[in-house]
């Protein structure tokens, strides 16, 4: 690799990560849904009147995910190491918040695990959702400061201040992706082409440590697709949607952590997953209105409304990946801008 340029190193390792999170994820969801067939962690819709499925699927298919995106990192990451073109950089740009990342990552997937397998009360969900966002704080990984658009200058945040907007962005982005997980194909799609976008654009801008995290979970998502696509065979469940969530959440601090002039990725990754923010905002508002807990389940998510208005499974999953699509493109154009 020493006549390659750097560039061309990053490429070749962000290739690397989703490459390898794709075919490991086609390998071990088979083997995800034998392990919840065994331990009885079955989506059954006769216990939910929400569900639009017919018959018991198994869920826990967010183990795959995990899997793959572990994986396709450490191989991205070596390939970075293996230069020393780019080991300075990656080197550079991680250390003890990626430590953070992992353990938390490993806390919610147990939490999500546990919760697909005996069941979790919403009050005890939302409190480990906090404990994993607590365990990447401690490692440094912190929304220390913003910038408004079209000003100058950043505000910086005092020491709670950070803590605070961290757990909401951490716990806000998890419950977004949970909260979609309601169709199939439907919280991997949107994940996949939020994850495409944000890898470019972090590729583009020399992050190779963010960009290889990116693209592996765009390819671990790809590559659960042909399993969760309607009609599903398996679910990521509590596992992979609260995983992806704190994943998308987490890697848009770390690019930031190290660089100031990576500030652009917060805003962006809030609009590239404006379609899951949103509906989580007004299925909050919608609950408050009516005087209901904010954590009462219902079927007025976008999604929902879709199908009562007649379109089908795949014609609602088709619909709401335009409105990503179009969503990404948006946040492409306007990262030039910043």
């Amino acid at each position: 690799m020493s006549s390659l340029s750097s560039d061309a190193i990053e490429l070749l390792a962000t290739a690397t990560a989703f490459v390898t999170s794709l075919v490991a994820v086609l390998i071990a969801t088979p083997f995800a849904g034998r392990l919840a067939t065994l331990v009885g962690a079955l989506d059954d819709p006769k216990r939910d009147e929400r569900r639009i499925h017919t018959h018991p699927i198994p869920r826990l298919g967010g183990l795959a995910l995990f899997f793959g995106i572990l994986l396709g990192v450490v191989l991205g990451w070596a390939v970075l190491l293996a230069s020393q073109k780019t080991s300075q950089r990656l080197s550079a740009e991680i250390g003890l918040p990626w430590v953070g990342i992992l353990c938390g990552a490993i806390c919610i997937s147990v939490a999500g695990a546990f919760d697909d397998i005996f069941g979790m009360r919403p009050i005890v969900k939302l409190l480990a959702q906090m404990i994993s966002a607590l365990v990447a704080i401690a490692f440094g990984v912190r929304i220390a400061f913003f910038k408004l658009p079209f000003m100058d200058g950043y505000t910086y945040l005092s020491p709670a201040q950070s803590v605070i907007l961290t757990m909401l962005w951490i716990v806000g982005m998890v419950n977004a992706l949970n909260l979609i997980d309601g169709l199939d194909g439907l919280a991997a799609g949107v994940s996949s082409i939020a994850a495409i976008t944000l890898c470019i654009l972090t590729l583009q801008r020399s992050m190779p440590s963010v960009a290889c995290s990116l693209a592996s979970i765009a390819g671990s998502c790809i590559g659960f697709l042909p399993y969760n696509f309607n009609p599903a065979r398996i679910f990521m469940g509590d596992t992979g949607a609260m995983l992806l969530g704190y994943l998308f959440a987490t890697f848009s601090i770390a690019g930031v952590v190290k660089s100031a002039l990576a500030i652009w990725l917060l805003p962006v990754t809030a609009i590239v997953l404006g379609y899951p923010i949103a509906d989580t905002v007004f299925a909050m508002l919608r609950r408050m209105a009516k005087l209901q807990p904010i954590f009462k389940a219902d079927k007025a998510h976008l999604h929902h409304r879709l199908l009562q208005h007649g379109l089908s499974h795949r014609q609602a999953v088709l619909t709401l990946y335009m409105i990503s699509i179009a969503l990404c493109i948006l946040a492409y154009a306007l990262s030039r801008t910043m």
